[in-house]
């Protein structure tokens, strides 16, 4: 599901995550073999934002 092709244009982001959720994603990660948690970050961003009930709030 996650491929590591990665885009040319890429942003520096700083943010702030609870220590809990940010050990579940390196511990998923591992286990998924995604080696880039960038990678991660961004695809779950993207199926939030393609997310059906969100778009139709969009609308």
């Amino acid at each position: 599901m996650i491929n590591n092709k990665n885009s040319l244009d890429k942003i520096t982001l700083e943010t702030s995550i609870n220590p809990v959720i940010l050990k579940d994603i390196y511990e998923y990660c591992a286990w998924a073999n995604i080696k880039d948690i960038n990678l991660f970050i961004e695809k779950s961003a993207k199926c939030y934002l393609e997310d059906k009930n969100l778009k139709q709030r969009k609308e």
